[in-house]
């Protein structure tokens, strides 16, 4: 399921508790400002909710209110809207999308402490300790 899907699942269980939700057309959604009420003429509604794009790639949904400026994604808005909802939200994309769960592990090389070294790598490997300076020799 893409972040799309579920942001529209998430806007229509959140849709009922906001005041005049109306679905205007395919993707587009208005109602009145849960943030600042859209003042006091009860027919005003100016929050809208939409499907918005980042770099051309239109995979989430965005809210603009047009009466205090308010505008954040769906996930923000829900974050300081419900938080309840806002934690079954993430919960939902983290098993859906795998947020998180593809980290790769890094395998280290095993060594098995009985497999032992051909002895000429172990003479290589002993390297004499370097002199001070009042151990020097000079010819």
């Amino acid at each position: 399921m893409s972040r799309i899907l579920i942001d529209y699942q998430f806007a229509n269980q959140v849709g009922p508790r906001l005041e005049g939700l109306k679905q205007i057309r395919d993707r587009l959604w208005n109602c009145r400002c849960p943030m600042c009420g859209d003042g006091k003429d009860k027919k005003r509604k100016r929050f809208y909710i939409y499907q918005s794009s980042k770099n051309g790639i239109k995979d989430y949904l965005s809210v603009t209110c047009h009466n205090c400026g308010y505008h954040n994604t769906f996930s923000r808005w829900l974050e300081e809207y419900d938080q309840g909802m806002y934690s079954e939200y993430r919960m939902v994309l983290f098993k859906e999308m795998g947020w998180g769960s593809n980290r790769r592990q890094y395998e280290h090389p095993t060594v098995d402490p009985k497999e032992e070294r051909p002895q000429e790598a172990v003479e290589d490997s002993v390297e004499e300790p370097e002199k001070k300076p009042s151990q020097l020799t000079i010819p």
